[in-house]
């Protein structure tokens, strides 16, 4: 009996780690578009201006699989460009800018008729500033 739950588990193990390579490229296609087409007021707060340079996907795991998807949970890292002040105050030096990095969590949900489909949760894209403060 022991040997059968062992079986079983590794099993359950195998298949979180296929799904988990099978997703891992379309996962930052889906939080490049968020942070491309969202406003994080955490962000937005911090300078008159900015931009996301890049993000970066640090690590990704399967969660948890129930009978219509599988929740993928995700950690990061955003790089964005603050700046403050106009475009016209850049140019005539008055205005400031810098780049900053801050990790960032997100789930993401991958229907199991078709692990192409990603869909970010509800909860969106958690951005971690607290570093900025300190």
């Amino acid at each position: 009996m022991l040997e059968v739950m062992k079986s079983i588990l590794m099993m359950i193990e195998d298949l979180r780690e296929r799904i988990k390579s099978h997703v891992g490229g379309e996962i930052s296609d889906v939080l490049i578009t968020e942070f491309v087409d969202t406003t994080f007021d955490d962000i937005d707060i911090l300078s008159t201006h900015s931009v996301v340079d890049y993000s970066q996907v640090d690590d990704h795991y399967v969660d948890s699989i129930c009978s219509d998807y599988v929740k993928i949970s995700v950690d990061g890292t955003v790089f964005y460009n603050l700046q403050w002040g106009s475009g016209s105050d850049m140019k005539n030096g008055i205005g400031a800018s810098m780049s900053e990095s801050f990790p960032y969590q997100a789930i993401i949900h991958a229907k199991l008729q078709d692990f192409k489909k990603l869909e970010l949760s509800e909860a969106g894209i958690n951005i971690d500033t607290d570093s900025w403060y300190e």
